[in-house]
């Protein structure tokens, strides 16, 4: 249990900051907008992530 909270929250460490650098090659996009766009990618990444490790570990 312990070691699946820490991939999540390694993944969304890596995630989010990956997220941001690439949205801010596009400057037009403010930075409320980036967020969300980051905010809602995470949790997608967050509920396939999820899905997968039930299927492998449950």
């Amino acid at each position: 249990m312990k070691i699946k909270r820490m991939v999540i929250v390694f993944f969304w460490i890596i995630l989010i900051p990956t997220t941001l650098l690439i949205l801010s090659y596009y400057p037009s996009i403010g930075r409320i907008e980036k967020w969300a766009i980051a905010f809602v990618i995470g949790l997608v990444y967050a509920f396939i992530f999820r899905k997968t490790l039930k299927m492998k570990f449950f």
